[in-house]
């Protein structure tokens, strides 16, 4: 067969290139292939990645799905369904935003059932300063039940 660099060389042959150390035997891809386990073969045919997506969705489904199992029967439910959509979260950004919006929904009941509970900062006693305290007001001071009262 000709080629451009056999013509280049005036018809001498094309120098050999070695490609592994001198002394060494070179290792052909059957080889190569032959010497690994079935797991690296497989993880060298379809990538690190996909191995990686397809054990996510899978560990993160389970999850979420024994969650919502969860809800009608006995077991923590919301504490499983979280964590599914944060598994689900690491490959999928559906999966995060409906974290997000999940988590902005406990945050507003927290806030909601803590007001209705007075738990709130509102509510929390306030030490009085020195210039509150000489101004008191009316309702600071009742008045007594009868005027009669102070008199005797």
């Amino acid at each position: 067969m000709w080629t451009p660099l056999q013509n280049s060389l005036g018809g001498q042959k094309s120098p050999h290139i070695e490609f592994t150390p001198e002394g060494q035997p070179t290792a052909g891809l059957k080889d190569l292939m032959a010497s690994l386990s079935w797991t690296d073969r497989f993880l060298l045919r379809i990538g690190i990645c996909w191995v990686r997506r397809i054990i996510i969705t899978i560990v993160g489904l389970t999850l979420l799905l024994v969650g919502v199992i969860m809800i009608v029967a006995p077991g923590p439910a919301t504490v499983v369904i979280p964590l599914g959509l944060a598994v689900l979260g690491l490959e999928y950004a559906w999966a995060r935003r409906l974290l997000k919006r999940l988590k902005g929904y406990v945050d507003a009941g927290l806030a909601q059932g803590s007001a209705m509970l007075g738990w709130g900062r509102e509510t929390t006693p306030v030490a009085k300063t020195a210039s509150q305290e000489t101004s008191a007001t009316p309702l600071d001071n009742p008045p007594s039940s009868s005027p009669t009262e102070k008199s005797s």
